[in-house]
């Protein structure tokens, strides 16, 4: 059988504006080329459980609808199964994870390459699907395997850059002491998403760094305290853990590790001067990297249940919205007006040339002179 496995690419939001600010920004548009440029782990994967005897293909397209596409998979294949993500869908265990088929890919056309180290987060955010929708628990891949998966792709693609494809990597810091001083021997390049607990803990950051470890990046979401009130909702972690943030910041970027902060605007309580605060914050905090969002209730969220029983979802089935650009929801106390506004207003400055040199010569700044200690395994 001849089978295709479909990848829809690019970046998607219904906003003009925001699509048109993209194409001139440097800092949103980089990070737009990043994502746009992973492969999708999950086909690879999939494509790793189909036995052999059959022709399988990889095949990334922007639009199902475009013959210039999709012509070349309509005519020579008998199966085709598709990836997408949410806002993309109307547009057409851990130990026993087979190798993905990294050798369907053309190298050439990535940045970066997918591994899975763990799966799911011990918090529960009102707002993200990762550890309600995808797993019970947290769960790790064996560190054999992991190496393993490193292994094939350094064999594809000498000195690589890997985004582990994690919801919060550090969770258990003992399977990264074990990790790590193996993942230095294969001189990698790599990415990876966490909390701001990662800083608490030097010989970790050092062992991250030796291995390769480039940026993290970490959801804080607001820029206050108060505004991070009841996002978490086992422990209320972002908020107990935000008067630490600029002293965990700083010691991660001391290390030598990009750290790119992530907001989300339009989150309930948030007035107008959110929009200024965010951008103070990011400068005070000499961020790398910033992440901006606006708040998107995705089906199966608490996040999307408490606005449906509130009557504020806006369109409730239009899952071509679910972009994190676009607004989905009545947001209280701002208008619509307002938060779709600053939104703009606030992408324009944080990724002008201006803001964006800035912010790399502030981490230069930051990390330059610092040689942490050579930490190895116990």
């Amino acid at each position: 059988m001849r089978i295709a496995f479909v990848a829809m690419s690019g970046i998607r939001a219904c906003d003009a504006e925001l699509l048109e600010l993209g194409l001139t920004l440097p800092g949103f548009v980089e990070r737009s080329r990043q994502i746009a440029s992973l492969p999708s782990l999950g086909l690879l994967t999939l494509a790793g459980l189909t036995p052999a005897h059959h022709d399988v293909r990889y095949h990334e397209v922007r639009d199902l609808d475009d013959p210039a596409d999709t012509q070349r998979l309509y005519d020579d294949v008998d199966l085709v199964a598709i990836s997408t993500f949410t806002a993309q869908a109307r547009e057409w265990d851990l130990a026993e994870a087979p190798m993905p088929r990294y050798d369907l890919l053309d190298m050439d056309r990535y940045n970066r390459i997918t591994v899975q180290t763990t799966r799911g987060c011990p918090w529960r955010c009102e707002f993200c699907a990762s550890s309600i929708l995808l797993t019970e628990r947290y769960k790790h891949k064996p560190v054999e395997r992991v190496l393993d998966e490193i292994d094939r792709i350094c064999e594809l693609w000498p000195r690589p850059f890997i985004e582990f494809a994690d919801d919060n990597s550090f969770v258990d810091r003992t399977y990264w002491y074990r990790l790590l001083p193996e993942l230095a021997k294969r001189n990698t390049r790599w990415f990876t998403e966490t909390d701001v607990r990662v800083g608490e803990d030097d010989r970790l950051l050092g062992l991250m760094r030796a291995a390769g470890c480039k940026q993290v990046l970490l959801g804080l979401e607001a820029p206050t305290a108060q505004g991070t009130r009841g996002l978490e909702l086992k422990t209320d972690f972002k908020r107990r853990s935000a008067p630490r943030v600029p002293a965990l910041v700083a010691n991660i970027q001391r290390h030598g590790i990009r750290v790119n902060g992530c907001f989300i605007l339009g989150l309930d309580g948030q007035t107008p001067d959110v929009f200024d605060a965010v951008e103070t914050c990011a400068r005070d905090l000499n961020l790398f990297d910033v992440q901006v969002t606006l708040q998107t209730p995705f089906p199966g969220t608490p996040l999307y249940d408490r606005l449906a029983a509130q009557g504020r979802l806006l369109e409730p089935d239009a899952w071509q919205r679910c972009t994190l650009f676009d607004l989905t929801y009545v947001p209280d106390p701002m208008s619509a007006e307002q938060l779709v506004s600053g939104f703009r207003g606030l992408v324009r400055r944080l990724y002008s040339r201006d803001a964006t040199a800035r912010r790399r010569a502030a981490f230069r700044a930051v990390a330059q002179g610092f040689t942490p200690p050579l930490w190895v395994s116990p």
